[in-house]
């Protein structure tokens, strides 16, 4: 099997697709207009919103490899979604939101700064996850505890706050969430 394949079971892996379920289950029920997953890897998550019956109009992954967005394009497409993608780099830096109502980051702790959540505009829904555990591939932070984590990202009106415990084979760990308005 390539390297693609494997990531993309990997992306299917059940840890993984029940946060971002735990996460649709929590966001407001709007229509957005605009919507951006950052770190999309294979857009597993406008896929979700769609079957949970979330109505986007334009969905943006954004995603360091390019591969992954495009191999995503077919799918999208049959499930309708109005699909468009961006790729940037790791730290999402020189990201702007134009005209977003819904900013979505599942892996805040696989980002080297937290410079990109400066860029999201006021008024804008966000919805965050950590890990408290790490991959040893990236050295960046991470909470210990959903409280250090509730800390870091600062929002004007907090709508969902919560922690999941998840355990998959020898891997045992916590994802925390914060959903509100910027």
């Amino acid at each position: 099997m390539t390297k693609e394949i494997l990531s993309f079971d990997e992306s299917c892996e059940r840890t993984l697709l029940a946060s971002k379920i735990w996460l649709v289950n929590h966001l407001p029920k709007n229509q957005y207009n605009r919507v951006y997953v950052l770190g999309s890897w294979y857009g597993n998550m406008g896929l979700i919103m769609d079957f949970m019956d979330i109505k986007i109009k334009q969905l943006i992954n954004v995603d360091i490899n390019k591969l992954y967005c495009r191999n995503n394009e077919t799918i999208y497409k049959l499930a309708n979604v109005n699909f468009s993608y961006k790729i940037l780099n790791r730290n999402c830096n020189d990201l702007k939101f134009n005209h977003a109502d819904l900013i979505i980051n599942t892996s805040t702790n696989d980002i080297k700064t937290r410079n990109w959540f400066d860029h999201i505009p006021h008024g804008c829904t966000v919805a965050i996850q950590c890990r408290n555990n790490q991959d040893p591939e990236f050295q960046m932070d991470r909470p210990d505890t959903l409280r250090e984590f509730l800390k870091w990202y600062k929002l004007s009106k907090t709508l969902y706050t919560g922690a999941f415990k998840l355990n998959e084979d020898d891997e045992h760990y916590s994802r925390y969430m914060k959903i509100g308005i910027k």
